[in-house]
């Protein structure tokens, strides 16, 4: 199937989904851009599925339960789908997920937009060219409280995602520590890859909102700063998507989640 540069279909209806279509329609206002309540979707009969997803790109911004709900949903069709963080919050939830990617026949995207800004690129590579060992400290989190979900999940899957994109060989980063605080929507989770990166994870509940990267020599990388936004991630992911033709195994992406997952939970 052939994909066009018009063609959006949105599942879920909170303020994520209505950012999304800001951005995209700013950046590019010939996408036509459609939405659909996760839980409206799912009512859906499956006669009329193929109709409501045909020709998309579907991007799914739902809650992880959902999120599986609707994979299952969409399985025996041939779209490419993009799914939102986090995309597991247990390791049930992570085993019924890699499942779903074996049997479908849809190509799965995640959800991770900075690994598609150009800034990005420039701070992964300021990062692998230093000879020294990089110590690198993680603040990212917020004081908005979610019903269905810990603001740890909330907000750790933004850096995983950018850590796995660091590290080349997965057996060689190892979780050294983690804690606990704020009543267990706080973490602090410690990671090293050995000679090469330390990684403090401070992630979840804060009084103020924080993204940031201190990565030594007096670098401090702020992605909430209006320069990183402006990069356009959001618009970038979608291209990519857009333009995407192969894409690795959903286990080969998610192998970072799955050992945190296996630690913490």
């Amino acid at each position: 199937m052939k994909y066009s540069k018009d063609s959006l279909l949105l599942i879920g209806s909170g303020p994520w989904v209505q950012k999304i279509k800001v951005i995209i329609k700013k950046c590019d206002s010939t996408i036509e851009v459609n939405s659909i309540p996760a839980r409206k979707f799912l009512g859906t009969k499956v006669n009329l599925i193929s109709d409501v997803i045909k020709n998309q790109v579907i991007w799914i911004a739902t809650t992880p339960q959902n999120q599986i709900e609707v994979l299952k949903k969409i399985a025996l069709y041939r779209n490419k789908v993009i799914i939102e963080k986090p995309f597991a919050t247990s390791l049930k939830e992570i085993n019924i997920l890699l499942d779903l990617s074996n049997k479908t026949q849809n190509q799965i995207f995640l959800s991770e937009p900075w690994r598609h800004s150009s800034i990005w690129s420039e701070i992964k590579r300021i990062i692998l060219e230093s000879r020294q060992f990089n110590e690198i400290i993680i603040q990212r989190g917020g004081p908005t409280e979610r019903s269905y979900i810990n603001q740890v999940w909330d907000w750790l899957p933004h850096d995983i995602g950018l850590i796995s994109d660091l590290v080349e060989k997965h057996e060689d980063i190892r979780i050294t520590d983690y804690s606990w605080s704020n009543k267990n929507q706080t973490i602090k989770l410690l990671l090293e890859v050995k000679g090469v990166f330390g990684f403090e994870i401070n992630s979840g509940y804060f009084l103020n909102r924080t993204e940031s990267w201190d990565i030594g020599k007096s670098t401090l990388i702020d992605f909430s700063s209006n320069n990183y936004i402006n990069d356009n991630p959001v618009y970038n992911l979608l291209l990519y998507v857009f333009k995407q033709e192969l894409n690795s195994s959903l286990a080969e992406r998610l192998w970072l989640t799955e050992k945190v997952i296996k630690t913490i939970n």
